[in-house]
Parts: C-alpha cells; structure tokens; sequence
C-alpha cells in the first residue's frame, strides 16, 4: 500500500491488533526484511498486529530531496503513524540504521511507544585510532589538494556510500555523523537491546554504552550472531523479544 507522507510517496503494509509492531529496517533493506520475525514471534504466542514500511530513499518509497537526519525520518514515521494507528501505543523494533529511527522516535514522541527493540542499533560512534588516523588525513590532503582528498575518500568509503545515489549519498553520512545517545537519554520507554557478539559493524561495546544511556534497558549480547542474526536465526530474537514483551 502506499500513501504520501511530506510529499513523499510512502510503501507500507500493515495489519491491526490489540498489539502493534512497528517496524523499521536497517540501511538498504526494505519492509519485508524483518518480517521474518513477526511470524516466529507468532509461533511462541505474540499475535500482534503490525506496521512494516519501507523508509524513505528505500524499497518504493521516494527518497527526500533534502538532506535528511535522523529527527526527520523520526518526524515523518510519526506522522505515518498518526495517519494509520492515531492515539495508538507501538511496540516499536529496530535494527541498525532503523534502530537509530527508533531510540529518535521513542525519545521525540514518547506517548507513542509502549516498548523499544533494538536490534544491533547504529548511532554510537565507535571510531578507531585508524578511523582517527584516516580522518586526519582526509582533512589534511582537503586543505592542500581537495582533488586528491576526493580521491582518497572515494577509494575508502563504505559499501553503503557507493551504493546510495543522489540525496542518499549526503543523507547517510549526515545521520552517520549524528550521535543518538542524546536521544537515548530520553527514552523513557522499557528498552531491550539486542546485539551479537561477532558484529564487526555494531559490535558490543555499542550496546554496551547505549544501553548506559537508556534508563529502563536490559541488554542482551549472542553468541555466534553477526549484523544479520535476527534473518538468520529469527527463532531465537522472536523468543528474547516474546519473553521481553509478556
């Protein structure tokens, strides 16, 4: 189904319950990619209802024209949400860069949330001494070559960045920039982290330091789960999050 939100076709599917999830997927991922959760959590009696959209720049949805943050993709959800489920509580789940949405939802719209998952959330930054080091270069060859700095960045951005076309582009190095701890410091919602001991790209130690930040949170690490565990064993997160949410 679609729907415009900000002048912005928006692709949605949803269902309603007593219960409603709300889900928001990570960085170039569509609605269908945690989905997969809500028919396990099924299989240990969480029947709820849910809201799955693909975010903006994503799936079918339009991509902003302007150069998004984090509050603005907090902002546009909630008005998706007053548009589908209006003086409704969410269950609100998300993993990576949807996660980052999330903890900005939760902490700008608190009357919204009845509880927060958060699977493997970006937002905290983690830099290295090589990070560091790669950074100080770039604006040093910035100030003396801005052809050469060009260079040198394009030869080491993300996968992620070289894939994003357009607005995209300036929008994920914008909301990779911001920090969401202080929006984590308002989040008032029951909060379950999840997050796997392998992930190279949101290890522990960022759950670690957001959970620290979120006041009613209860943190759990995994074993052998990577950045994509809850796809690939969906069984076990829809029994954390089953238990989480009686």
């Amino acid at each position: 189904m679609n729907i415009e939100i900000n002048g912005l076709k928006t692709c949605y599917t949803e269902e309603d319950g007593e219960h409603v999830v709300l889900f928001l997927h990570g960085w170039g991922q569509d609605q269908n990619s945690l989905l997969c959760l809500r028919k396990e959590m099924a299989r240990f009696g969480i029947d709820y209802g849910y809201l799955a959209l693909d975010l903006w720049g994503f799936g079918q949805s339009q991509t902003p024209i302007e150069v998004w943050g984090v509050e603005d993709y907090a902002r546009s959800v909630s008005i998706l949400t007053d548009k589908l489920f209006p003086d409704r509580k969410l269950v609100v789940v998300g993993h990576s860069f949807g996660g980052r949405v999330a903890v900005c939802f939760a902490a700008d719209y608190p009357q919204k949330v009845e509880k927060l998952i958060l699977l493997a959330s970006a937002g905290v930054k983690n830099r290295s001494f090589r990070v560091k080091a790669r950074i100080f270069r770039y604006k040093l060859l910035k100030r003396l070559s801005p052809e050469k700095a060009r260079i040198f960045a394009e030869r080491r951005a993300s996968a992620d960045y070289n894939a994003a076309n357009g607005s995209l582009k300036q929008i994920l190095v914008k909301t990779v920039n911001q920090s969401i701890l202080p929006f984590a410091d308002r989040v008032v919602a029951p909060t379950l982290l999840v997050y796997g001991k392998q992930d190279t790209q949101t290890p522990p130690k960022v759950g670690k330091r957001l959970s620290k930040h979120i006041k009613n949170s209860h943190l759990i690490l995994l074993d052998n789960a990577d950045h994509f565990a809850f796809a690939s064993r969906a069984d076990v997160f829809a029994q954390i999050i089953a238990c989480f949410l009686e």
